[in-house]
């Protein structure tokens, strides 16, 4: 038993720098995933201070809270180890979908999973957190919902704008899937998007993208992709220079969400709720709407096959001056199974009231 509470199953998984675990919260009688962190490779007299910057950072985690997060619950230190105590999700990662599947993957999934990703992404640079282990193996498929979850947090770190890594929380990250600046000159958010590109280069090509020292050297170089517009996208998110990518996610969501890309079919309003749009406070929008403080919004209803479909919607229908975003959950009271929600949303005059 573990922290007084924490009864090991069985094991997860082992990586370079730890091992998970599922375990029974036995007080609340929940499963739960439970991360060993391995310090081996750190010397002795580092360790003590590793750790406390460890349990630090966890604790940082625990506040954040987003539908494609795993949530931290809990951090502790035992027998000189840190360990880390997140939900447990169902489902498979990436990686084993990958593995697995009998061909490739639809662009329409992969478009799904990348919008989902970037709005992850965005959450934790604005919470100044950088997750700096982006690939296949830690986003899972949740069994129930269909929605992807980063679900490890290993090496993620505040940021602090104009400072670089600290020697001791600095971590390599994955082959293929880190950026050159990981290996030494010190990560932002940009780092993350190159983590994005070599991610969706993987579940489009099927194959580990080349490290980023060859790639930078000449030894190696992307495959070409079959779609124009993928390879544009997946290429300038893994450019060495971070000057030269993306420079934020939510770019990356408006490159996935283009006006020229076209609706998969015409929209179809919910025949069971008010058509004429009309303002809401936001305080009776239903969660996810943490982005849209100070926002009054305009909801809008319609029927869609897709989350895509629904961010598309989302974006053509978005005046001047709006944010649009299209909700991912499918039930809200007044809405019937099979109907998505997108928000309309505009910032308040400061002498307005909801």
């Amino acid at each position: 038993m573990l922290a007084g509470r924490y009864r090991i199953e069985d094991v997860l998984g082992r990586g370079g720098m730890s091992t998970v675990y599922r375990a029974t919260d036995v007080r609340l009688g929940q499963q739960v995933a439970l991360k060993q962190l391995d310090l081996s490779h750190v010397s002795p007299s580092d360790r003590p201070a590793m750790t406390r910057v460890l349990l630090q950072e966890a604790r940082l985690l625990a506040r954040l809270e987003h539908p494609g997060l795993v949530r931290v619950r809990d951090c502790f230190e035992q027998a000189g180890l840190a360990y880390l105590v997140t939900d447990f999700i169902q489902g498979r990662d990436l990686q084993t979908v990958l593995d697995t599947a009998p061909g490739q993957l639809s662009p329409e999934l992969i478009t799904d999973w990348a919008l989902q990703i970037a709005d992850a992404l965005e959450y934790l640079h604005g919470q100044r957190v950088l997750y700096r282990d982006l690939k296949p193996a830690n986003l899972m498929l949740e069994k129930s919902t269909g929605r992807l979850k980063l679900i490890d947090f290993g090496i993620a770190r505040t940021h602090l704008p104009g400072r670089g890594t600290t020697e001791l929380l600095r971590g390599f990250g994955s082959s293929g899937y880190a950026p050159i600046e990981q290996y030494g000159a010190g990560t932002d958010a940009r780092s993350d998007l190159y983590s994005l590109g070599a991610t969706l280069y993987a579940l489009i090509t099927r194959s580990t993208p080349p490290d980023a020292v060859r790639l930078a050297s000449g030894e190696e170089s992307l495959r070409p992709l079959s779609d124009p517009r993928w390879q544009k996208l997946v290429f300038k998110l893994m450019q060495t220079r971070k000057e030269d990518r993306f420079q934020t996610a939510a770019q990356v969501r408006q490159e996935l969400l283009a006006p020229d890309a076209p609706l998969p079919g015409p929209i179809s309003f919910c025949p069971f709720r008010d058509l004429a749009p009309a303002p809401a406070p936001v305080a009776q929008a239903p969660p996810p709407t943490a982005f849209l403080q100070g926002y009054l919004t305009v909801d809008v209803v319609y029927r869609g096959d897709s989350p895509i479909e629904a961010q598309r919607v989302a974006s053509r229908l978005s005046a001047p001056g709006q944010a649009a975003r299209a909700d991912y959950y499918e039930t809200f009271p007044g809405v019937v199974k099979g109907y998505w929600r997108v928000i309309l949303a505009q910032r308040q005059r400061q002498d307005s009231r909801p």
